[in-house]
């Protein structure tokens, strides 16, 4: 799973805004909609509060992309940039991770979040299937992004990180670290010029925001070599805070 942050790994127990569970019991097509029961994994809160680990929902084991050295991706691989608990849970073979009191504890500020049916999806697919998704916009950054930056700022804490480097597109991701440690941000420069409350959230929260690309990075100083208007990209935002971190 792909990760934001470069000094902790992306977290197993993320909530899409948008996921949407399907009442079926047959599989059947509307227009070009396969509709099909399925079973919908649920977030249980309690005292050994749980979370599906993503890697190994069967016992087939799952083959690490492999870009460059075409050699498997070993933890070692990933202790510059990420804490060792995400490391360990970003290669787990186990169906379930334990999330700390903590962590649920900051949950709690925004969660349990809405359940709502999709009557209109319903109409427009004319399905007798009902048909819910959760809202994760309640969140005190309005996104469901919240749901892996609390750990993975819980996690980088815990290890005694005392700074934490991420980059953000259009500005979401920056704003969902109401934790310490302390964050740097490097933001798009299209983003950080057309959203600045979103800047500014990142900086009322203890954020040190930087435009990218900036001359503060060899990786920005090449691209404004190259095109010195440039806007800036997702890419080269994470090239910035991956080098800064490194």
């Amino acid at each position: 799973m792909a990760s934001h942050c470069f000094s902790s790994a992306g977290s197993l127990f993320t909530t899409s805004s948008s996921t949407l569970h399907s009442k079926k019991v047959e599989e059947k097509w509307i227009g070009s909609f396969p509709l099909k029961r399925r079973n919908p994994v649920h977030l249980r809160f309690s005292s050994v509060t749980r979370t599906r680990a993503v890697l190994n929902n069967n016992s087939k084991s799952v083959e690490i992309p492999r870009q460059w050295t075409h050699e498997t991706v070993k933890p070692e691989d990933l202790s510059p940039l990420f804490p060792d608990e995400l490391i360990k849970q970003e290669t787990t073979s186990e169906r379930y991770i334990d999330i700390p009191d903590e962590i649920i504890d900051v949950y709690k500020l925004w969660r349990p979040t809405p359940l709502i049916r999709a009557k209109r999806l319903e109409k427009l697919l004319d399905t007798p299937a009902r048909i819910y998704y959760k809202y994760e916009g309640v969140s005190p950054a309005g996104s469901h992004k919240p749901n892996s930056a609390v750990p993975q700022a819980y996690y980088n804490a815990k290890e005694g990180v005392k700074n934490v480097v991420t980059e953000t597109g259009a500005g979401q991701w920056g704003v969902h670290w109401p934790l310490r440690p302390a964050y740097l941000v490097w933001q798009v420069r299209a983003s950080y010029d057309q959203k600045p409350y979103r800047r500014m959230m990142m900086q009322t929260w203890g954020a040190k925001v930087h435009p990218s690309p900036s001359n503060l990075t060899e990786a920005g100083r090449n691209i404004l070599q190259m095109d010195p208007s440039s806007p800036g990209s997702l890419g080269i935002a994470i090239s910035e805070a991956g080098r800064l971190r490194l």
